[in-house]
């Protein structure tokens, strides 16, 4: 076996790690112990798929479990090497992990058709617990978000009638998009979040095709690939009805844009049985709008969010770009990556405790007292991570923020202490 020393990727790591400023460097070699660890999850994934076969009420995750090992021995099988760099700054960490993969990876290949510039960003609220977008091939992107088929049950001519036009209708959809995508999450009234996506239309008559004639039995038919896995689930049936008795929503006009929506009247009763009382909202409903060249596209109870992203992209109100904290992350990560999220972890606890309040009410005054004491925290964008591909591999970057989180480990410490009083 060659040592790492004379491995050329090792001596070009080695130069950049001793002419930077980081303050850790590691660097792995899978070519040595690759195979071994290929192996070794291989006799793991063989053993637990073997526990769970022998007990009937766990036989629907085995496809998860196998599929899962599977998908880790097959990036192992591909990984050449693993390069990490740790820089501190202040209070600010950076974590840099680099992918370098063999020359016949698959994963390789596919990085290789990927665009270089990133947008879409200024669509994104200033606030928001998550925030994000990337800019990939089209058939990377399909493939990620067809990514949670592999571990569903498909082995019978049942499942794979509802799978087979399930990816055909997905393909068709995202064939019609550039490849660029935004993304954001944020928590109001319940638990379930409200998502805006938005993407950029090459083809925007497919995609209007697709949301108007597809996009509910594509919804519908995940849920019917579910039902394997989640059989001995209690009020299963009722969670996988979720998406049943969809119906068309009244379209309105705004800021020059026609929003259509999707009504799931099931959708409150099929996620929160009777008998529980957390905040769980009693509508959760798809809105969307075409408007150019971009689809946008929001699940919420009303469709506010997307109103606030038509006037955002024309120009009027605050987007993402304006927040400081933001401006830090770009300045740190760059701008010009494939992926980009920003995550707020301060703005989602301001938005969840008065859920969590609300939901334990024997506990509701220290949680609203919590609560009260977070108002004055800065919301910002405590994390950031960017990914961009090369042509060997990927350069992945997360910066953490550490600064951002003294007051509230400082609150947490003080109510600590009060309760232990």
């Amino acid at each position: 076996m060659q040592a790492v020393t004379m491995n050329a990727d090792y001596a070009a790591f080695l130069t950049d790690a001793v002419a930077g400023t980081n303050q850790l460097a590691v660097y792995l070699d899978f070519a040595a112990f690759g195979p071994r660890l290929g192996m070794a999850l291989q006799k793991q994934s063989d053993e637990m798929v073997d526990s769970l076969e022998s007990a009937s009420e766990s036989a629907g995750v085995v496809p998860i479990v196998k599929k899962t090992f599977d998908s880790a021995v097959s990036l192992i099988e591909q990984l050449k090497a693993l390069r990490v760099t740790l820089q501190v700054e202040g209070t600010d960490v950076q974590i840099a992990p680099s992918l370098t993969f063999k020359a016949d990876s698959e994963l390789r290949k596919a990085l290789g058709g990927m665009p270089g510039e990133l947008s879409l960003l200024s669509g994104l609220p200033e606030h928001a617990a998550f925030s994000g977008a990337m800019q990939l091939s089209k058939k990377t992107l399909l493939a990620l978000n067809t990514f949670g088929f592999k571990f569903l049950p498909q082995e019978t001519p049942e499942q794979q009638a509802i799978l087979e036009p399930l990816v055909e209708r997905l393909n068709a959809f995202y064939e019609a998009l550039t490849g660029k995508m935004s993304v954001s999450v944020n928590f109001a009234d319940s638990f379930m979040p409200d998502y805006l996506i938005i993407y950029g239309v090459q083809d925007e008559q497919a995609a209007r095709a697709y949301m108007a004639e597809e996009v509910v039995a594509q919804m519908q038919a995940s849920m019917q690939m579910m039902q394997g896995v989640f059989a001995e689930v209690p009020n299963a049936n009722n969670v996988l009805g979720m998406y049943e008795g969809a119906e068309r929503g009244t379209p309105e006009m705004h800021n020059g844009a026609e929003i259509q929506s999707y009504i799931f009247p099931n959708f409150g009763k099929s996620v929160m049985p009777g008998e529980l009382s957390l905040p769980m909202p009693t509508a959760w409903n798809i809105y969307y709008a075409f408007t150019e060249e971009h689809l946008f596209w929001t699940f919420g109870e009303s469709p506010q969010n997307l109103k606030d992203a038509l006037d955002r992209m024309a120009g009027t109100g605050t987007t993402l770009l304006t927040h400081p904290s933001y401006q830090h992350l770009a300045k740190k990560l760059g701008t010009e990556n494939h992926v980009f999220f920003a995550i707020s972890p301060i703005i989602a606890v301001k938005s969840l405790m008065p859920l969590v309040a609300q939901s334990d009410p024997g506990n509701a005054a220290a949680l609203q007292m919590f609560s009260g004491m977070l108002t004055n925290l800065p919301d910002n964008y405590s994390i950031g991570f960017a990914a961009k591909a090369r042509e060997d591999g990927i350069d992945t970057q997360l910066l953490i923020t550490l600064g951002d989180f003294r007051q509230l480990i400082q609150i947490i410490a003080m109510m600590s202490g009060g309760n232990q009083g």
